[in-house]
């Protein structure tokens, strides 16, 4: 793999690195930022910490380190074997997924703005911070499978499509 899609892919691995590990300092008891990304009902959740509760923050947090282990399945392929086209399904696929997220759960704040409306503390940090973390870390998903794409293309293929058709 290229320096540049190397980069690529180490900047994905890097982004989700940083939001699972904040997650899973929610599970693990940290308050850090908990107002930020709850209200109401799910802040008080947050703060008397039931167990199913605590569970479903670590999963989250889990899985978005999950993308770190993907970006190594990108990287290493002779190390994480797995079927070329299940990389890039998963890779196509999670981020189209995250990125529809993101941008759903960012698009109830325009109205809002729009209108003159002062938005909350909470729609601030929803807006600013963390719908953007998924739909950035969606693109930076698709954009690490692109480059995934273009340096494990088969050789044969390869060669094909930079013979021309003169070359065929």
């Amino acid at each position: 793999m290229t320096g540049r899609s190397r980069a690529v892919v180490v900047a994905m691995m890097l982004w989700w690195a940083v939001f699972g590990c904040i997650s899973v300092s929610w599970a693990l008891g940290s308050p850090w930022l908990v107002n930020t990304v709850l209200q109401g009902e799910g802040l008080r959740l947050a703060q008397e910490r039931p167990t199913w509760f605590v569970v479903v923050v670590l999963v989250s947090g889990l899985v978005k380190l999950g993308f770190v282990v993907f970006g190594f399945a990108l990287l290493r392929p002779d190390v994480i074997r797995v079927p070329r086209w299940m990389r890039l399904a998963f890779g196509w696929v999670s981020g189209a997924m995250l990125i529809a997220y993101g941008i759903a759960g960012s698009v109830p704040a325009i109205p809002t703005i729009l209108s003159g409306e002062p938005l909350s503390h909470y729609g601030w940090w929803r807006l600013v911070l963390w719908m953007p973390h998924f739909w950035v870390g969606g693109i930076l998903v698709l954009a690490a499978t692109v480059a995934y794409l273009r340096w494990s293309r088969p050789a044969a293929a390869a060669s094909a499509v930079h013979a021309g058709p003169a070359g065929r």
